[in-house]
């Protein structure tokens, strides 16, 4: 017999500038609105998540940016009857770009919050947990920043990020 749980797929960006702050948005509708969460959505049918997780930051806050895997999670919710599996992908913006040029139906703001100000937040899903667990991996090691040497730019501060 069928289990009847709404299976969902989703891929976030863990966006980061250069004092290690994380970017976040908080929901203006749908589930969880009034909090804070990663910069993402739901993937398109035959979508990639990489693709998805490039798409959704573009339509959510018009910034491009070469994203690069971090990290997968799924889980059961058998209350609400839903499986889901997302995918996480870091990058770098500086917190000079300007933020104002975001989706309003989809965010009512956008802010940088340093890892101490993440415990005092109201953030969706699982993604405080996601984020806890990202910043310890940084701090061990287990996730650095390199310097991007496809950038011929030398005055942009742009970083890509590899898992160790």
């Amino acid at each position: 017999m069928a289990d009847n749980y709404i299976f969902k797929i989703g891929a976030y960006a863990i966006l980061l500038d250069e004092k290690r702050r994380v970017l976040l948005g908080k929901r203006a509708k749908g589930i969880e609105v009034g909090k804070w969460s990663l910069i993402g959505g739901k993937l398109k049918e035959n979508e990639s998540f990489e693709d998805a997780v490039k798409r959704e930051t573009k339509e959510e806050i018009s910034i491009d940016f070469e994203p690069v895997f971090y990290r997968q999670i799924g889980g059961v919710n058998k209350v609400k009857k839903v499986k889901w599996l997302c995918s996480y992908f870091i990058g770098h913006i500086k917190s000079n770009e300007p933020l104002d040029n975001y989706e309003k139906s989809e965010l009512s703001e956008l802010n940088f919050f340093s890892k101490e100000e993440l415990a005092d937040l109201e953030i969706a899903f699982d993604h405080k947990r996601v984020l806890k667990t990202f910043f310890k991996d940084y701090s061990l090691g287990l996730v650095s920043s390199v310097r991007d040497k496809t950038n011929k730019d030398q005055n942009d501060n742009r970083q890509s990020f590899k898992i160790k």
